[in-house]
C-alpha cells in the first residue's frame, strides 16, 4: 500500500510533499507555507547576514507561569523489558507564541497535572514485535516515480502504516499475552476485532482511559509529558535555533542531530537519487526518561480525539480520560521527512482512525498513584 503523497502540516497550515497520513484541521489564524519532499539539507546559521538586515530575533523562551503546586519530578531512568516508568507530576503543555512554526490554535500553553505513574514504550513498536504477536506486516512501497519517505523493513525498525484501530487491537492482544494476563482496555466493533480490521467503533472496558490496567495508547498529555522529560524547550535535545521555516529547505537543527531522525539527517546517500529513510529504533540518544525517538522517526498515535484545538485556560488534571467517539485521532512527534519545527514536543496532527501512513505507535500502561 503506497503512502499518500500530500499532507497538511499542522501549525502553519503547510502543505508538504513528505508523505504523511495525519491531516490536521486548518485554522484561520495559521499561515500557509509549501515545503518539498526533497528538502535540501542546509546549515542556515552558516549563511552570513545580509548587509543592513535586521538583527536576529530574541531567543524564544516560555514565560508561562504555573501555580505553586505544579511540581515535576526530576526524570530518572527506570526502564526494563522495553518499557520505562514515568513518575506522575505537573508540566506545561503546548508552546510559547514565539516558537517557530507553532500552531496558534493547536498549541496554546496550559498547566497539566497527571495524578498517576505510568509505563510507556522505550521505543516505537517494531516490525519484529508487530509480527511476533501474529499481525501481518505491510511493506511500504512508494508509487512508481514518486519520492516518499522510506521506512526500513528490518525487525528492529518501527512498524508504520498502522491505523489507530490496529494499534489498539495490538494493545489488547499484548494485554492478553502478558504473564499474568492483563485486562484489555478496548472493546472493538469490527469485522475482525482481534486484528483491528474494518472497524466502525470502539469503547473502553473501564470507567476511563486511566482506570484500565492493561496496555493502551498513551493520552496526548502522557505522551507530551514523557517526551519533554522535564524540559520546557521545543525539543528535549535543546533549544531550537532556526528562526523561520524555510520554503523548500530543511535547515540543520543542532538540537536534533544526536536525538532525532528528521529531514535534516535521514537522507540515505547510497540511493540514487538520495532518498529519506528510517533507521532502527534506539539508534539516537534517548531523553532523560530513557525514551528513544519520541520526536521524528515515525509519527505516533495517541488515545485522544482531535479537533484542532489544544488545551487552553485550565489548569487541567488528567485530561484525555474519555475515549470519545470522534473518528479523528491525535498523533504526535513528526517523522523522518519532517523539518525541525514539525518535530517538537508540542507539534500536533489529527487523522482519521482508519487511515495509514508514516505513523506508528508506542503503548502505555497505568501504574496508579503512589
Amino acid at each position: 500500500m503506497a503512502l499518500p503523497m500530500r499532507r497538511l502540516l499542522r501549525g502553519i497550515g503547510a502543505v508538504a510533499l513528505i508523505g504523511a497520513s495525519c491531516t490536521p484541521r486548518a485554522s484561520s489564524d495559521d499561515a500557509g507555507l509549501i515545503l518539498d519532499a526533497g528538502l535540501s539539507r542546509v546549515d542556515a546559521s552558516a549563511s552570513p547576514p545580509l548587509e543592513g538586515s535586521a538583527p536576529p530575533p530574541a531567543e524564544c523562551v516560555s514565560t508561562f507561569r504555573t501555580t505553586p503546586d505544579c511540581v515535576q519530578p526530576e526524570p530518572r531512568l527506570a526502564c526494563s523489558a522495553g518499557f520505562c516508568t514515568i513518575a506522575r507530576g505537573c508540566f506545561v503543555s503546548g508552546s510559547p507564541p514565539c516558537q517557530v512554526g507553532r500552531g496558534a490554535s493547536s498549541e496554546p500553553e496550559a498547566q497539566v497535572t497527571l495524578t498517576h505513574d505510568f509505563q510507556i514504550g522505550q521505543h516505537e513498536v517494531t516490525v519484529g514485535e508487530w509480527k511476533a504477536l501474529g499481525f501481518n506486516h505491510r511493506p511500504q512501497k512508494p508509487l512508481e516515480g514518486e519520492s516518499l519517505p522510506g521506512f526500513c523493513e528490518a525487525d528492529n525498525c518501527s512498524v508504520v502504516a498502522i491505523s489507530w484501530f490496529e494499534a489498539i487491537a495490538y494493545a489488547n492482544r499484548l494485554s492478553r499475552a502478558s504473564v499474568p494476563a492483563l485486562p484489555t482496555c478496548y472493546e472493538l466493533t469490527c469485522a475482525d476485532a482481534d486484528a483491528g480490521v474494518d472497524c466502525t467503533s470502539v469503547k473502553l472496558t473501564s470507567e476511563d482511559v486511566y482506570s484500565c490496567r492493561g496496555y493502551r495508547l498513551p493520552t496526548e498529555a502522557e505522551w507530551e509529558y514523557a517526551a519533554r522529560a522535564g524540559t520546557r524547550t521545543s525539543h528535549y535535545g535543546g533549544k531550537m535555533t532556526i528562526t523561520k521555516a524555510v520554503v523548500g529547505l530543511c535547515p540543520i537543527e543542532p538540537a536534533l542531530e544526536s536525538t532525532v531522525w528528521y529531514c535534516g539527517n535521514s537522507v540515505d546517500p547510497s540511493t540514487s537519487p538520495p532518498q529519506i529513510h528510517s533507521r532502527p529504533v534506539m539508534s539516537k540518544i534517548p531523553n532523560a526518561w530513557g525514551l528513544h525517538d519520541m520526536l521524528g522517526s515515525a509519527e505516533e498515535w495517541t488515545s485522544d480525539a482531535y479537533d484542532g484545538l489544544g488545551l487552553r485556560a485550565g489548569p487541567y488534571v488528567d485530561p484525555g480520560k474519555a475515549l470519545g467517539t470522534s473518528p479523528t485521532r491525535a498523533c504526535r512527534g513528526g517523522h523522518i521527512g519532517s523539518p525541525a519545527f514539525a518535530t517538537t514536543a508540542s507539534w500536533r496532527l489529527g487523522s482519521a482512525w482508519t487511515s495509514v501512513g508514516p505513523v506508528g505507535f508506542r503503548l502505555a500502561r497505568t501504574l496508579g498513584p503512589g
